[in-house]
């Protein structure tokens, strides 16, 4: 009798851990059941979020040797001009969410933004003046990250600043001239390369190579070049890219242009610049390299040209990567950079 409760005991010391096993488990996989559910019904799109567009737009922050890097930035589109103007304003700041360990924001992060204004396609911005506490050093960097980053949407032809409704002639730190509306004809990066001939040379737009963190970037930089040959300023635009920039320059010619080299002279027709250079700039047997479109193209874009065409032996030959039959690309990407 006394064995029979024992073995009875046994039984039920057994059964029960058993049964409390089976209760979690059914638990568990009702609850993983109702997860999925809830997870497949989240991510299933609507048509709705299936259609949303994107903008890139082009930020200068400053890297560690005080040169400007315009930035690809990648966003959902924003179709009010003035939030875009807000968003694109909190980029440049010192505490912008793209600044990291190589790039800084040229802003000083506590400057409000008392209203941004778009009177016929000139952009109006009126900081408070907490602009002013920027580093001295820093003056011309922030007047060109400015012009630069917003003179490159569509809807921009040029901006002027203020200070709490006190439009400026000047900067407030160094008295950096500002002379009437800027554009990017203020140039970028100015003073970057040292020259003998700084003011007797022809002023030229190039973009040249920096690596940065095992990365190489597009920089642009505005400088002076001796035309001894008396080119036009499309030959000597487009030469100056293919020669160094100084030894004691942290710049290179883009790598693109290894051995690149201007054929014939240049033609313009109808504000399209037609080109005839070495075969090294094809990224196949028909087709020419994206990035010297890009980089050709964004050279050009102060000498009133609207386009860039490539010719080999009197034909035109199509950029790779254009979405038509002609060697137009429609929106420049310079270094992609990713939030």
């Amino acid at each position: 009798m006394k064995e029979k409760k024992t073995l009875k005991k046994k039984i039920i010391l057994i059964f029960i851990p058993i049964l409390v096993l089976l209760v979690i488990l059914g638990f568990l996989v009702a609850f993983k059941l109702d997860k999925d559910k809830n997870n497949n019904s989240d991510h299933t799109l609507t048509n709705e979020e299936s259609d949303v567009s994107y903008t890139y737009s082009n930020v200068y922050l400053m890297d560690n040797d005080n040169m400007l890097i315009p930035l690809s930035v990648k966003y959902q589109t924003i179709d009010n001009k003035a939030e875009e103007l807000m968003y694109l304003m909190s980029l440049l700041k010192e505490d912008s969410e793209i600044a990291n360990k190589q790039f800084k924001g040229v802003i000083p992060s506590s400057t409000k933004v008392n209203s941004m204004e778009l009177n016929n396609e000139i952009l109006n911005i009126n900081f408070s003046k907490e602009f002013k506490s920027y580093d001295s050093k820093n003056e011309l960097r922030i007047l060109e990250a400015l012009t630069w980053t917003f003179n490159d949407l569509d809807y921009v032809k040029g901006i002027t600043l203020a200070i709490d409704n006190n439009k400026l002639t000047s900067m407030p730190v160094n008295n950096t001239p500002i002379n009437g509306v800027l554009t990017k004809q203020f140039g970028i990066n100015n003073y970057a390369l040292t020259t003998s001939i700084l003011g007797s040379g022809v002023r030229v737009l190039s973009y040249y190579e920096k690596e940065i963190d095992n990365r190489f970037y597009y920089v642009p930089v505005t400088h002076y070049v001796s035309n001894k040959d008396k080119l036009s300023i499309y030959d000597l635009t487009i030469k100056t890219l293919f020669n160094d920039p100084g030894i004691t320059s942290s710049l290179s010619v883009c790598r693109c242009f290894d051995e690149t080299e201007l054929v014939a002279s240049s033609i313009v027709k109808d504000k399209k610049l037609y080109l005839s250079l070495t075969e090294d700039i094809l990224f196949d047997e028909s087709t020419v390299s994206l990035d010297v479109y890009k980089i050709i193209k964004e050279t050009t874009s102060l000498l009133d040209v609207s386009d860039v065409c490539f010719l080999m032996d009197l034909e035109e030959v199509k950029v790779n990567g254009s979405k038509d039959e002609t060697s137009s690309v429609s929106k420049i990407v310079l270094n992609n950079y990713y939030i």
